[in-house]
């Protein structure tokens, strides 16, 4: 018996962080914030590349550790 494919675990990122993986038809993720390599982000609710802390938006900062963090909704 063959098993099914799944998904990688969504990484535990803020819901607000955007790039232009987010916005594109992919197989993985809907934050496409799955692979190793680095991409240009910003935040959602300041539609910068930083975050209403003034911190920088991108996948290694925008987590569970920061004030204006906020878990995604599935």
């Amino acid at each position: 018996m063959m098993s099914e494919l799944s998904a990688p675990a969504a990484p535990a990122l803020c819901r607000h962080l955007r790039s232009k993986q987010y916005y594109m038809d992919l197989p993985f993720h809907a934050s496409g914030m799955d692979s190793d390599v680095e991409v240009p982000c910003w935040c959602f609710r300041t539609l910068q590349m930083v975050g209403p802390d003034n911190g920088v938006a991108e996948r290694t900062a925008c987590t569970a550790g920061r004030t204006c963090y906020e878990a995604p909704q599935f």
